[in-house]
Formats: C-alpha cells, structure tokens, sequence
C-alpha cells in the first residue's frame, strides 16, 4: 500500500509559502509525500519592439529550479523527514492541477489563501473555487495565519437536509483516528427556524452513522450562516472545519470576496472540502 500523496500548488508568495509548511507538518503525521507544484506563464510578446525570448527549456528550467531551491529552504527550516518532489509546468492553474491529481494519483491537496488586497482575494478566491470545482479528491484551504496544531478540535457543518454518504462517513473517521478528535457537528439555524421531521429523521441517521466517533451536535442560532460558524469557530477553538460542497452552497459564498473576507481571509481555521 503506498503511502499518501499531498499536492501543494506554490506561487512562492507568503500565504502558500505557509500552506506549504503546514502541509509538510500534516504529511509528517500522515506519514505522507509531498509534491510540490508551480504553474507558469509562457511570456507573449504584446509590442512589435524587437525582444530577447527565452526558450521553453531555459523557462522550465528557472521554475524547476526556483522549486528546488525553495524545496531547500524548507528542509533547512522544518528537516528532512519527508520526501519532497517538485514539478512545474505552463498553463492555468485549476486546469494543470486537475490533470496533475489524475496523472499522479494524489491524495489530498492543500492550498493557501491570503488576505493581502483586494485583487489577490479575487484571484486566490477564483483558483480555490475552480480546483474545488474540478478536483474531487479532499480539499484543505489554509489561511495565511494558520499554524499547524494537533486537530483535536474538527467541526463539521452539516445541514441534515439529505443522510450523510458512506465515503464522507469514513473519511471522518480517518481524520478523527488519527489525530484522536473530538467532532463537532455544526447547524447553524435561523433564529426563527423550525424542527421537521425529515430534518429529524436526518439526525438519526446521522447519529447511527457516526456511532463509533466522539461527537456532539450543536444548533448556534444566527441569521447568517457564515457568521454563525466564524462564532462556534472562535468560541470552541476548533482546529479544522470541514464541508460537503455538494451539500454546501455555503462553500461557494465563502470563497467570493466579500464572504472570504469575512471568514477565511480573518479565520485561523483552515477548511477542509471532502466531496461526495
């Protein structure tokens, strides 16, 4: 059985500069590998002014290199006990990634996300969104001010509206084995919302599903979900939340400017995206 395999998409800037520490952190518990991955842009010429272009062999060959030389950096700051490739490559972001998952059979991804100025926002929110949209393998969104700690605290947000799947169910369980995690479910509800019996007969199911692993269900009054999971965050000092994208539209309004702005750009959360 081979061991995990993270992807961690890098455009050496400080946010995934930390999501790339945080990954090696979580990889050393997992026992996993990291690779280390850089999409770059093939210059075009926009002038009619004579200009010296650089071949796509010399091109490569800076990105190769400026990913081993930062693959160094890392080793002398946190050590040598994970095995570290590199690859770089031209194209958009979201479409090599995708591609890069499938050849290599990776595991989880883990990206940074920054909230340094309006056009990194849009630009960072729009690659997460895309990689959440086009990648199906577990998702983890690391704001630039988080550390790596113990996961001993992981939320859940879940709605009850339709039963929680098999493959969800089991890759809560692997991340609670293996940190020994207490679970939080999380249903943000609206002060003026009412029990139903389909939501009833969810929770049941829920709780036959999740027999095995230490959890507890919460119900946070707040007219604003986003808001209302900041505040359980902040208040119980959970160290990952994790969302069904399927279930979620919630997910999409988090990775707009506005929402991001207000959660993940001022959260030390990361979040993690498992798809159905």
């Amino acid at each position: 059985m081979k061991s995990p395999q993270i992807l961690v998409p890098t455009d050496f800037s400080d946010s995934s500069n930390n999501a790339a520490e945080y990954a090696w952190s979580l990889a050393k518990v997992m026992k996993a590998s990291l690779l280390l991955y850089h999409a770059y842009h093939i210059p075009i010429p926009t002038t009619e002014m004579p200009m010296m272009i650089v071949s796509l062999e010399q091109l490569e060959k800076e990105n190769i290199d400026r990913l081993h030389s930062y693959r160094a950096q890392l080793r002398k700051k946190l050590g040598n006990d994970i095995t570290i490739d590199c690859i770089a490559s031209p194209g958009f972001a979201v479409e090599e990634i995708a591609a890069l998952v499938k050849d290599k059979q990776i595991d989880f991804v883990i990206m940074g996300i920054s909230g340094a100025g309006k056009i990194s926002q849009a630009l960072l929110g729009s690659v997460t969104t895309g990689v959440l949209n086009e990648v199906k393998v577990p998702l983890l969104i690391v704001p630039e001010g988080a550390k790596f700690r113990p996961l001993t605290k992981v939320g859940l947000a879940y709605d009850y509206q339709s039963e929680i799947s098999p493959k969800i169910v089991a890759e809560l369980k692997a991340v609670t084995a293996l940190f020994k995690s207490k679970l939080f479910i999380i249903d943000v509800e609206s002060p003026k919302e009412k029990v139903n019996i389909s939501k009833a007969v969810s929770g049941i199911k829920l709780e036959q599903a999740l027999e095995s692993i230490e959890h507890t269900l919460h119900f946070p009054k707040n007219s604003d979900i986003v808001t209302g999971l900041i505040e359980f965050d902040e208040n119980h000092k959970v160290d990952l939340l994790i969302m069904i994208p399927k279930r979620h539209s919630l997910l999409s309004r988090i990775f707009n400017a506005s929402s991001t702005k207000r959660m993940a750009f001022h959260s030390h959360t990361p979040i993690l995206a498992l798809h159905e």
